[in-house]
């Protein structure tokens, strides 16, 4: 997370992995999905399969 708040900040350049939303922007909304996931409280995610499409999965 702290990673992540540096990129928003324009501290340290931007990774792939930081766009947690997969939405082409380094947010607060990654901050977010990132703290959620973390913790165990998100119910979707999305991930980048080996045809690097953006999939997005319901957690039970």
């Amino acid at each position: 997370m702290t990673y992540t708040e540096l990129i928003i900040l324009e501290y340290r350049d931007q990774t792939e992995l930081a766009d947690a939303k997969h939405d082409g922007k380094i947010n607060m909304q990654d901050l977010m999905q990132i703290e959620l996931i973390i913790l165990g409280k998100e119910k979707e995610i999305t991930i980048m399969d080996s045809a690097d499409r953006a999939v997005t999965a319901r957690l039970v």
